[in-house]
């Protein structure tokens, strides 16, 4: 966990459910309180998350929940996508609008979550052989592990040195590899379920004139930026010159 203390500098903790063990390193954007810490559980303690990115829409999402009776103890994010997998289960991941790679730990079913946003925004490393399953944010945490053998992925290799990058979830370590994005995975002693929850090419195309499509994206563009300045700590702008760093300042 501390490998990746400059991902989180503001806390760290750990929590450790018999053989499965979570733990996260905090930049606090929303809800800078000590409440908002993570790893984060419900009151009865089923569910235990870690997480890492923002949703955007979670304020409507918990508007929802608190409709249907759900209530909350802090304005964080992280309490929304709990409460709302606990309400919704795996299908409050495609009602996110947002970037996200998280677990969530099922202390009764003995269940182990890990899902990735839908254009993989997030970065989240799985590595895996006959006896553990280790995952983070960076692969420097896995490296640290006693447990794991890896060795050099020479095709990721050549794919990086012809196209500047490993192609699909490939890593330079031939059992450490990237979730795919609009995914997630159940994991239990037994076995691993792996699930789509969004895909690309099930975006239908709409057959409207250029001037409306020039509307359309001038609304969505800026509900998009208005929501990205959801924060209770000072936003920037990283502007370079071109002409969407350019659109969005």
């Amino acid at each position: 966990n501390n490998a990746i203390k400059h991902r989180g500098p503001d806390y760290g903790s750990v929590k450790v459910f018999g053989n499965v063990g979570l733990g996260h390193r905090r930049l606090s954007i929303i809800d800078l309180s000590n409440e908002a810490n993570q790893p984060m559980s419900c009151e009865d303690n089923r569910y235990t998350i870690i997480f890492n990115g923002e949703v955007y829409n979670f304020i409507e999402i918990k508007n929802k929940l608190q409709l249907e009776g759900v209530k909350f103890y802090t304005s964080s994010d992280t309490e929304v996508i709990l409460k709302s997998f606990k309400f919704y289960g795996s299908k409050c991941f495609s009602m996110f609008n947002g970037m996200f790679a998280l677990a969530i730990y099922d202390e009764i079913e003995k269940e182990l979550i890990l899902a990735r946003d839908q254009f993989g925004i997030k970065p989240l490393y799985i590595y895996q052989d006959e006896n553990s399953l280790i995952f983070s944010s960076e692969k420097k945490a896995i490296l640290k592990s006693d447990k794991i053998n890896v060795n050099l992925n020479k095709q990721a290799l050549l794919e990086y040195i012809w196209f500047g990058n490993p192609l699909g979830n490939e890593t330079f370590y031939d059992n450490i590899n990237e979730l795919d994005p609009g995914t997630f995975l159940k994991i239990t002693k037994n076995k691993i379920e792996k699930n789509k929850f969004f895909n690309i090419n099930n975006i239908r195309e709409t057959n409207i004139s250029e001037e409306d499509a020039i509307k359309k994206i001038k609304i969505l563009f800026e509900e998009s930026v208005k929501r990205h300045l959801i924060s209770d700590v000072p936003v920037g702008v990283f502007l370079s010159g071109g002409i969407d760093s350019s659109a969005i300042t």
